[in-house]
């Protein structure tokens, strides 16, 4: 019902009786979409909350100004 199914499927019914193989295509076109932004929705989650987990904001050797630097020039 969140999603849209329920429009998509009002959408359809209405078109059925004049096109009904324009339903047809409508109805499953309509679905991938829909299931296709779902899977989306939840790989985007997956990877986000992965890179969280994965970042450590205090770890010395990557920041770029902690390095020693060499200034010798002897």
């Amino acid at each position: 019902n969140g999603w849209g199914l329920h429009k998509l499927y009002n959408v359809v019914m209405a078109i059925q009786p004049q096109h009904p193989y324009g339903a047809i295509v409508l109805g499953i076109l309509g679905f991938v979409l829909i299931a296709g932004a779902i899977y989306a929705s939840f790989w985007l989650l997956v990877h986000a909350v992965q890179q969280l987990v994965d970042f450590k904001p205090f770890k010395p050797s990557k920041l770029l100004f902690w390095k020693k630097q060499n200034n010798t020039r002897w």
